[in-house]
């Protein structure tokens, strides 16, 4: 890796940090600045962009679909379980 994406990924990682601790402010019940908060998470989106990270669609079931696919295995852990 070179040392400038090295970089990009360590600002990467600290702008991550902040973004997480001001989330658990957040939940806290805590006021936050969400111009500041705004302005990192777009921050990490570019450098997540920049290094090469980016956001992939992901092909999930539809609800119905995927609780019937788990109904199975849930009545199988079930019937373990009475043992």
């Amino acid at each position: 890796m070179s040392e400038a994406r090295l970089h990009l990924v360590r600002r990467l990682a600290a702008v991550t940090s902040i973004i997480e601790d001001m989330e658990a402010a957040h939940v806290r019940g805590e006021s936050i600045d969400m111009d500041a908060y705004l302005a990192l998470v777009n921050a990490s989106v570019r450098l997540s962009n920049t290094i090469g990270l980016s956001r992939k669609s992901k092909q999930v079931p539809d609800l119905d679909s995927y609780l019937r696919n788990r109904q199975p295995r849930l009545i199988e852990h079930s019937e373990d379980d009475d043992d």
